[in-house]
């Protein structure tokens, strides 16, 4: 049994990110196939549509791959910053969009960006130079949820 970093699933496939490879699987556990796209991949998130899943990469890429046939569909920077925030991410339950924390210039400055699942373009998602967006969303059980969520105004201190 190969070690993952993550594997994330629904009812027909598993998906496992080792940080330079991502596993498609059936439940089995037998493999259909690999995706040497990214570095840094440690996490994904399925569409509850069941047709397409995506991966973040660390270094501020994401990457959308389609489960029949399995390919490729979509890889794009989001973030100026090298950081991409981890699992901040999800679908939501309709899976007509795609939630995603993302860095502006620093983990300091975030905003939340809503992506169009069909084609994978921004919907919406800002962020100023004095308001940043914290929050954690859960794609652990495949379904969208803002955990926390708050918006914080730059502040001095002398």
């Amino acid at each position: 049994m190969r070690d993952y970093w993550s594997l994330t699933g629904n009812d027909r496939y598993d998906i496992g990110c080792t940080g330079q490879t991502v596993f498609l699987l059936d439940k089995k556990g037998t493999e259909i196939a690999k995706f040497k796209d990214l570095i840094y991949a440690y996490d994904a998130a399925i569409s509850p549509r069941g047709d397409i899943f995506a991966v973040n990469s660390s270094e501020g890429i994401l990457a959308v791959y389609s489960f029949s046939p399995p390919a490729l569909q979509k890889k794009f920077r989001y973030a100026k910053a090298d950081w991409g925030g981890g699992d901040s991410f999800c679908f939501s339950p309709d899976g007509s969009d795609f939630l995603h924390i993302q860095p502006y210039l620093s983990c300091l400055r975030t905003s939340l960006a809503v992506y169009d699942t069909g084609s994978f373009t921004l919907k919406s998602g800002s962020c100023t130079k004095t308001t940043g967006l914290f929050s954690t969303l859960s794609n652990m059980t495949g379904k969208a949820a803002i955990i926390s969520c708050w918006d914080f105004t730059e502040t001095r201190t002398e």
